[in-house]
């Protein structure tokens, strides 16, 4: 059977409980950081723990395809609520590594279910000629989520203990909209590898297919996310005291933020593709920009919020894309998964490329090694002419 478009209302309701779902994951990691810093556990330790959710997110997005032809597309997500609700539960009774490793590793593969079939959802169920506000609209709340999350133990001064109880009640909220929702049954069997998204394949299948939306996914989550941590390193090798560092993750989300809904609009009425040039071209300024802080250190919050502006919008100009290009036939849910899992991958790399350019050049490595990804992204994207 193919998927049954959802009704606006149904959607929209899923996407309220995503929304509070994304506060609970966001609260988690630095609550965590702070736990285990506290308990005198290694940097690398904690380096694991943050890295658990993003390897459960990496392995369950090229799986969300198939459990969605199996048990539909509602289904599957309650399905991922229950496990997210084990982890808050995790996160909660835990007290140190042993529990809180594993319990993270399971709030990523609960995300990784939830975050490609409510993407995927979207993509589908989006009037065509409006698939890029709705896009932008629901990044702009994904955004608000991610930002909301870390702020509320600072807000309510909430000791770690006391804050990994939130998660359990936000994930109990969530359950409310979604029960509401009823599911549409399974889906048609897909007939080919960037439909079936079976592991490894559908993601090569759609890397092959479009080359530029592989690009621009994983360059997103390379300026978006992968740069929240290096950002704070740069800044104070620029002189920024420790309390202004640690803001330089709030500048890249407004970044974020401020633009998804503007830039989805345009999408609907400028190929995706072009835009995802634009962007590229932009970022490559801003590794210009970046080169020039150690003469002027007050240009790094510019080129924070263009990280943020950019990564971000080079995201939902992905999805935007994927519902544009894949909504034929069912290939929509396996686009959605391989854009999930480049943009993953991409927070994965941002850290590992720049990193060690950062050792080798305090001042002009990260500018080098983020120049020249942006460079490279530009070529894809450029080359790849399908779907403009």
């Amino acid at each position: 059977m193919s998927p049954a478009r959802l009704p606006l209302p149904a959607l929209w309701r899923l996407i309220a409980a995503d929304i509070i779902r994304i506060v609970s994951l966001s609260l988690v990691p630095p609550v965590l950081a702070v736990a285990l810093t506290a308990r005198g556990e290694p940097a690398s330790a904690v380096a694991a723990v943050a890295l658990m959710p993003y390897l459960g997110i990496l392995l369950m997005s090229p799986l969300v395809p198939a459990l969605r032809a199996r048990f539909g597309a509602v289904a599957a997500i309650k399905g991922g609520m229950v496990l997210s609700t084990l982890a808050a539960l995790g996160f909660a009774l835990g007290d140190g590594v042993a529990v809180w490793m594993p319990a993270a590793l399971l709030a990523g593969l609960a995300a990784g279910i939830e975050w490609v079939t409510v993407d995927s959802l979207v993509a589908e169920s989006a009037p065509p000629e409006k698939i890029g506000r709705l896009t932008g609209l629901f990044q702009t709340l994904v955004g608000l989520g991610f930002a909301t999350g870390p702020a509320i133990p600072a807000v309510f001064i909430l000791a770690p203990a006391q804050a990994l109880w939130v998660p359990v009640g936000l994930e109990l909220l969530a359950w409310v909209p979604t029960l509401l929702v009823r599911g549409t049954g399974p889906e048609r069997r897909a007939t080919s590898d960037v439909e079936s998204g079976r592991v490894g394949r559908g993601v090569l299948a759609v890397l092959v297919a479009a080359p530029g939306l592989a690009a621009a996914g994983i360059v997103g989550g390379v300026f978006e996310n992968g740069m929240t941590a290096l950002s704070t390193v740069q800044a104070t090798h620029l002189g920024f005291g420790a309390f202004t560092a640690v803001l330089m993750p709030t500048a890249i989300a407004v970044g974020s933020i401020a633009v998804q809904y503007p830039v989805g609009w345009l999408a609907d009425k400028v190929a995706p593709r072009r835009l995802m040039e634009g962007g590229a071209v932009l970022l490559a300024m801003g590794a210009g920009l970046l080169a020039l802080t150690p003469g002027a250190p007050w240009l790094i919050w510019p080129v924070a919020l263009l990280w943020g502006g950019v990564g971000g919008s080079l995201y939902t100009l992905t999805m935007t894309h994927v519902g544009v290009v894949f909504r034929r036939g069912n290939a929509v849910p396996a686009a959605t998964a391989a854009a999930v899992a480049f943009y993953t991958g991409g927070a994965m790399l941002g850290p590992a490329v720049s990193g060690p350019a950062m050792d080798l050049s305090r001042d002009y490595g990260l500018a080098a090694a983020l120049g020249g990804l942006s460079l490279l992204a530009l070529f894809v994207i450029a080359r790849d002419r399908r779907g403009a």
